[in-house]
């Protein structure tokens, strides 16, 4: 048995499906009117031993980075920006809210999601992995050895 902190279930690339207000920071958010309650896709890039997710939306946005082999065969794109908790900041873990599907994204697409999280020292990415971090466990770690000042 490994000593990962990572899920035994959840596999990162899996993909599953929620409502946009479902994310943290969306409670008044007013999207196109649906009839689905499941219409945003997204990609898990991270997991705990708890099961809790660190998920990607899944967009059409030109603004995105394309992925090369897509959902279904779809322009997908993504924007690198991570979640880790719900509307209630609660952590995102497959349910009523956030269901998984059977699919997986391609090798290729995942790495392509996650370094674009991840790497870097853009201030999006160090925020990302910070998220993760916290996620698991663990201290935040800036990458000048202290947290960024906040402006006044």
């Amino acid at each position: 048995m490994s000593n990962k902190n990572k899920s035994r279930w959840i596999k990162d690339g899996c993909i599953g499906q929620t409502s946009d207000k479902s994310f943290h920071g969306a409670k008044d958010y007013k999207g196109k009117p649906t009839d689905k309650p499941f219409n945003r896709p997204f990609v898990v890039v991270a997991t705990n031993k708890k099961d809790e997710m660190a998920v990607v939306k899944i967009t059409h946005s030109p603004k995105g980075k394309r992925l090369k082999h897509g959902l279904r065969g779809h322009d997908s794109r993504i924007r690198p920006y991570v979640f880790t908790q719900d509307e209630d900041c609660k952590p995102i873990k497959p349910g009523t809210k956030f269901k998984l599907r059977k699919e997986r994204l391609s090798k290729d697409d995942l790495r392509k999601v996650q370094r674009s999280s991840f790497r870097g020292n853009r201030n999006q990415a160090v925020k990302n992995r910070n998220q993760v971090r916290k996620m698991k466990g663990r201290k935040p770690k800036w990458p000048r050895g202290k947290p960024p000042k906040k402006r006044t």
